[in-house]
C-alpha cells in the first residue's frame, strides 16, 4: 500500500472509528469489541488509527498481532476505496 497522506487531509481521516464496523455494506470490518477497546485507548478517529503504529496497537489489551494486521487492513481498505 502506499504511504498515507494525512496533509491531503482525505475526508474519511476525519470520520469515527465506527464506520470501520463489521456490516453488509463493510464486511471485514471490525466487531464491536475491538472498536470499544479502540476507544477505550482514546482512539476516536479513522486517521488516528492509520497513524498509529502496529506497536502502539499491540499495547492495548487482547489485541495481538493477527488483530494489529486486521485493524490496518481495515484501515487501508476505507481510506482507499
Amino acid at each position: 500500500m502506499p504511504e498515507i497522506d494525512i496533509e491531503n487531509n482525505l475526508g474519511i481521516l476525519s470520520f469515527d472509528i465506527e464506520k470501520l464496523r463489521k456490516s453488509d455494506i463493510f464486511p471485514y470490518g471490525l466487531i464491536d469489541d475491538k472498536i470499544t477497546r479502540l476507544k477505550s485507548e482514546g482512539y476516536r478517529t479513522v486517521g488516528q488509527l492509520a497513524e498509529c503504529t502496529q506497536a502502539d496497537l499491540r499495547k492495548i489489551y487482547r489485541i495481538g498481532d493477527r488483530t494489529v494486521e486486521r485493524i490496518k487492513n481495515v484501515v487501508d481498505q476505507a481510506i482507499w476505496m
